[in-house]
């Protein structure tokens, strides 16, 4: 039993981990096709959207593409406006966020 018992206590803190890193992976992910989401819908319709950031939370707003959606693992490192014009094409090419338990930035490529 105490054998076990410490092979569980070397075990559990990397399987952790390792949930953790999958979990921010996953949302990363998610956010990125959000953005190119919104890319397609303001090329479809012609028209802009927009995309309004801080902290945890971001929104979507433009003629059908409303909603909004929250962070887990990461903040944004600071307020953001990303506007995706009638082509398809954002002001800017990426989005800076903070691993909420690292520390540790990250990019999000817009385009």
């Amino acid at each position: 039993m105490t054998i076990m018992g410490l092979a569980l206590s070397l075990v559990l803190p990397l399987s952790q981990r390792s949930l953790e890193r999958a979990q921010s992976q996953v949302e990363l992910s998610r956010l990125s096709q959000l953005l190119k989401n919104a890319s397609r819908r303001a090329f479809v319709e012609g028209a802009t959207v927009v995309v309004l950031g801080e902290d945890a939370r971001l929104l979507l707003e433009g003629s059908s593409a409303s909603g909004s959606y929250e962070l887990a693992h990461h903040r944004l490192a600071a307020p953001v406006v990303l506007r995706f014009d009638r082509w398809g094409m954002p002001d800017e090419a990426a989005l800076r966020l903070v691993n909420a338990r690292t520390g540790a930035d990250v990019q999000v490529n817009t385009r």
